[in-house]
């Protein structure tokens, strides 16, 4: 088929194009998504992933929030404050609250720190808060001195913008990195994800997150990571469905988030049902004719937009046929 290279296609492009063919491919064999990409990686598949949740306001006040509850992971941003006193403040304060519940954290500083300012901030948190962290995500603007942060502190880092900036392969041997944290819209899909899975090896941990996709992107990326080595042991970053205010997927990513953790196989129905009610008119609003994105030839469900319809009530016309597909599938 038709070859398209890296540089020609925008990485979030990249990743659509790869659900919507692994998608295909899947419903052509009568297999489910996750089976189907399993059988490609020579992997299995796990029914369960656990989700990092957001510590929020209730965290930082000393109690724990009823969100924050439902997950053993929790992510908190650092870097925003002025002072690195108050941010290390800030941040022991939650470190207890999650101690106390049995949490561990994931701090994310988006580079936002210099290498002394860095040391600084874990120098101030103090031994006992470390002990409740897994890892500080990018902590410095210049990752090209995460080595002598990792053996100046001692507290382990992971990978994010780094991935993209292209110095993360020159890191997969340091003993301080704790983990790879992989967007596909922004890595540009599963494809590359894998290569770069398998070439940071066993020992490095790869968290899938997300840019505030809809649910149809969650469910694929759940999906995707039901198949990565160690799923079961991994809490992915898919948690931002919660800042959400409504979901293009009918069916909500959010029905298949239970306790902290998000089930495969219902991802996998809310994506098959989705498929099969997708050139309902009623339950879609077509997109216009004039509509600037030029695609003459595409017609029949694929032409349309994906917002709800927020006067239908009910499943959509094509519910009955999902769930015939679904039994054939073993997704029911």
């Amino acid at each position: 088929g038709l070859q398209l290279c890296e540089k020609d296609v925008a990485p979030s492009a990249m990743a659509a194009y790869e659900m919507a063919i692994v998608q295909a491919v899947a419903h052509a064999n009568e297999k489910p998504l996750s089976v189907t990409i399993a059988e490609a990686m020579a992997s299995s598949v796990v029914s369960h992933l656990s989700l990092n949740g957001l510590a929020t306001r209730a965290e930082e006040q000393g109690t724990l929030s009823q969100t924050a509850s439902h997950f053993t992971t929790l992510k908190v941003k650092v870097g925003g404050s002025s002072s690195i006193a108050d941010e290390a403040d800030r941040v022991r304060r939650i470190a207890e609250v999650a101690s106390r519940h049995g949490k561990v954290l994931r701090l994310d500083a988006n580079q936002a720190w210099t290498l002394e300012e860095a040391v600084e901030f874990v120098t101030k948190l103090g031994v006992e808060a470390q002990s409740s962290i897994e890892y500080i995500e990018e902590p410095l603007a210049d990752p090209n001195q995460l080595v002598e942060f990792g053996q100046r502190t001692g507290m382990k880092y992971a990978l994010d913008e780094s991935i993209d900036q292209g110095v993360w392969e020159v890191l997969l041997e340091q003993e301080h990195l704790a983990g790879l944290v992989l967007k596909p819209a922004i890595v540009g899909g599963f494809e590359r994800c894998k290569m770069i899975q398998q070439k940071a090896g066993p020992s490095v941990q790869v968290v899938l997150s997300s840019c505030f996709e809809s649910g149809i992107a969650l469910s694929h990326y759940a999906i995707f990571a039901s198949v990565l080595p160690d799923a079961q042991f991994v809490a992915h970053g898919l948690g931002t469905y919660d800042r959400l205010s409504d979901d293009l997927l009918p069916y909500p990513f959010s029905a298949a988030v239970r306790d902290g953790t998000v089930s495969v196989l219902e991802c996998e129905k809310a994506l098959e049902k989705l498929r099969i009610s997708f050139g309902d008119s009623k339950y879609l609003h077509p997109i216009p004719s004039e509509t600037p994105l030029g695609l003459d030839s595409i017609r029949r469900g694929s032409n349309a937009d994906l917002r709800r319809d927020s006067s239908t009530e009910g499943p959509p016309a094509g519910e009955d046929a999902a769930d015939a597909m679904m039994r054939k599938m073993g997704l029911m």
